[in-house]
């Protein structure tokens, strides 16, 4: 709540807190002021316009948006450099800030799609065990948003609208490489 500045999004206090509830909340509440302050109000903006451009993060409340952009971090590629390996572990999502991802799957030399601002890529490999499904590329200067997996699962069991948009656009993606001619 003192990250966003809206205390609405406190829980009602209609319940009977117990040790344990209190000691929770202390704890999240250092760790989100600790988080909060490594990152400048105006990159927690630009974080959250970008999620908010995202199918995923679009429907998520403003306030729970900005709480979420703070447990991002940004990472810089430059032109030609990999983001991740097809077959490498995987551990994160990332959300394109600002430039393109050309993405190949393993045995093509060409790309089978590119992602841009405000794409969701990495996903897969929370859902598969043998890693990364396909090896990405920045396409010129490039920014990425990451998360870990950790996070990224407890937040989509927090917000099911979110979860269901994740599964139409993985289901749209196989669907996608499926039917594409190779």
């Amino acid at each position: 709540a003192r990250l966003t500045g809206d205390a609405g999004i406190l829980p009602s206090r209609h319940f009977t807190e117990n040790r344990r509830w209190r000691e929770m909340l202390q704890r999240a509440n250092r760790f989100f002021n600790l988080v909060g302050k490594k990152v400048e109000q105006k990159e927690v903006q630009a974080r959250v316009d970008v999620l908010a451009r995202s199918s995923v993060f679009g429907e998520v409340p403003l306030n729970d948006l900005k709480v979420l952009a703070i447990m991002f971090e940004r990472r810089s590629l430059a032109d030609g450099d990999i983001l991740c390996r097809a077959g490498d572990p995987a551990s994160c999502v990332f959300a394109i800030a600002s430039g393109e991802i050309d993405v190949y799957l393993p045995g093509h030399d060409q790309p089978v799609a590119k992602r841009t601002t405000g794409d969701i890529v990495g996903e897969y490999g929370m859902f598969l065990k043998s890693g990364r499904s396909a090896t990405r590329c920045a396409v010129g200067p490039t920014s990425v948003l990451t998360l870990d997996y950790k996070h990224f699962k407890r937040f989509l069991l927090a917000f099911p609208e979110s979860m269901i948009s994740l599964f139409e656009m993985c289901v749209q993606r196989l669907d996608t490489q499926q039917t594409k001619p190779h």
